[in-house]
């Protein structure tokens, strides 16, 4: 992990002068991570990833503290894991956003004081994103950032157009007429761009890419430098010490699916093809675990579809329940129509010998091979 940060930081030393008096020389270096997220409603795989990295991290001796803005319902904060709720509705979320908030700034500037962090690792930067720049301005500490996704480069992470098309990324005047759904708050985006360019420009001394597909976006819309660093979150040491049980796992009668139940995740295509699928094969079960957004609307096509005795519905999961699932399934789908960036249900399904399905787009192939 160590080396990772070498090379990352090796090549962000011209952009931040402050940084040089910065050593990385010692292999026993131990480091005080300050990592700053925000997310609107649900978790997702980026926030399992921070917490697995986390882990990670103190076991080699580093010091984190993650300090999470989130609209939706909090789990709960500790010393090392804060979190502060962003209330209120959509267009007062939004003032908030555009707004400094002194209560908010506040806060990051005192745990930053009492933290010293040697690193601030940047995750998403949505929710009170001027509030972030502002508390950003005057440190020197140096900054790095993890493209989870494609919120830098596209409003609304698809890089797919109306019709199928792959997109180029870069925010600007343009996405107000492709036809993407980001109608009424392209101003709100526009600001966010211009807040995240500057904070590009000034403070984030690299960006660290889970898949070569947002390395390569990145790069063409000017962020840089790049590192691609893949995944390396922590799995469940039973899935890694043990061999899949190969003919166990053909003996399943379902498909699974696990993930938020959101538009652009696929699933509505994926119910589309196991209502083929079932045809010939009455037997068949389709699991899908999560919950989201989009779940009545799915459930109300699985009722259109004649599904509703084949489609199993369960809902939220948690580690246990998710190993009943992986155990209880002979594929994983992972039926994208939007771009992913590097998915690790995928990764999680591989591991214990699950043959996947995955949408050929974003970070998707870079894991599941043809």
């Amino acid at each position: 992990m160590l080396s990772f940060t070498s090379i990352c930081f090796a090549g962000a030393r011209q952009k931040l002068n402050s940084f040089n008096a910065f050593s990385l020389s010692g292999a026993n270096l131990k480091l005080k991570i300050l990592r700053i997220n925000s997310i609107v409603s649900f978790r997702g795989g980026a926030e399992a990833y921070i917490k697995n990295i986390n882990g990670l991290l103190e076991a080699q001796g580093h010091e984190t503290l993650t300090i999470t803005l989130n609209s939706g319902e909090l789990e709960g904060s500790t010393d090392k894991y804060i979190e502060i709720k962003m209330s209120g509705n959509p267009l007062s979320r939004m003032f908030k956003d555009l707004v400094p908030q002194d209560e908010v700034l506040n806060l990051l500037r005192t745990r930053y004081e009492e933290f010293r962090p040697d690193i601030i690792h940047l995750h998403h930067i949505r929710l009170a994103f001027s509030t972030i720049e502002k508390f950003l301005e005057p440190i020197d500490t140096p900054v790095i950032f993890t493209a989870h996704d494609a919120l830098l480069v596209c409003p609304l992470s698809t890089l797919v157009q109306p019709g199928n098309r792959i997109c180029d990324g870069g925010t600007g005047l343009r996405c107000g007429f492709t036809g993407c759904r980001i109608q009424g708050h392209l101003t709100y985006e526009l600001l966010l761009s211009k807040s995240i360019n500057r904070l590009r420009d000034s403070k984030i001394v690299a960006y660290l890419c889970p898949s070569y597909s947002v390395f390569n976006y990145l790069h063409n819309n000017g962020f840089g430098p790049v590192v691609h660093l893949p995944s390396f979150s922590r799995f469940d040491s039973h899935a890694i010490e043990n061999e899949p049980n190969y003919e166990l796992i053909l003996e399943q009668k379902s498909i699974g699916y696990i993930g938020r139940l959101e538009s652009y995740k696929g699933v509505h295509d994926l119910l589309r093809a196991f209502k083929l699928i079932s045809e010939k094969h009455p037997g068949l079960k389709l699991k899908i675990a999560g919950i989201g957004g989009y779940e009545e609307e799915l459930k109300e096509l699985s009722a259109q579809l004649g599904l509703v005795e084949n489609v199993i519905w369960l809902g939220k999961v948690g580690p246990l329940e998710r190993e009943e699932f992986y155990s209880s399934v002979f594929c994983i789908v992972v039926p994208s129509n939007y771009w992913e960036n590097f998915a690790l249900v995928a990764q999680e399904s591989l591991l214990r010998g699950i043959p996947t399905i995955g949408t050929n787009i974003g970070g998707i192939p870079e894991i599941v091979k043809d």
